[in-house]
């Protein structure tokens, strides 16, 4: 789904550099905890929603480095993002009207629901967040195994002299 021109705008000036969009939905609501639980219940007054619970239509934003939900106020944006390295595993719930996709990153949970009409293109979320994780963290990998970054860092902490680098940079070149 394509973003609203005010929200794209907003994400401009909030990306990385090397930060692109892969993916955007609108949600039907979401929500944020930290360290706890959030519910919507009713009471005798009606609908009420505990602190967290964030009414309207959220999107869900998934970029090559990190997931981003986003609440659309009356004269706000609201932008709540999870790296990808914090988050620890996903949920998702489908149930009769609405179906559930949870992050739980650190000390906090964020929620966005989806209508379970839109089931088709929602439900493979978790497989591409888990993939980008993944990806995120062999490159990861890959660069603290990279013998020239390694022997610039332990240049940089003093454990090996100038001269020493610079043969062993020697070295590893030819």
């Amino acid at each position: 789904m394509e973003l609203p021109k005010r929200i794209k705008k907003r994400l401009d000036t909030f990306l990385h550099v090397s930060e692109k969009i892969l993916y955007s939905y609108k949600g039907a609501w979401g929500t944020h905890v930290k360290g706890g639980r959030t519910s919507i219940s009713s009471s005798a007054q009606g609908w009420r929603s505990e602190p967290g619970t964030q009414w309207g239509s959220p999107w869900l934003v998934i970029t090559n480095e990190r997931i981003l939900i986003i609440g659309k106020g009356l004269f706000s944006v609201d932008i709540r993002e999870i790296p990808l390295e914090n988050i620890k595993s996903i949920d998702y719930e489908q149930g009769i009207t609405m179906d559930t996709l949870t992050f739980h990153a650190h000390s906090s949970i964020e929620g966005i629901q989806f209508w379970s009409s839109e089931r088709k293109y929602t439900c493979k979320f978790p497989q591409l967040i888990k993939e980008l994780i993944k990806k995120n963290t062999i490159s990861q990998k890959s660069d603290e195994e990279d013998p020239l970054k390694i022997l610039k860092l332990r240049f940089a902490k003093g454990e090996i002299s100038k001269k020493e680098y610079e043969q062993m940079k020697k070295e590893l070149s030819d």
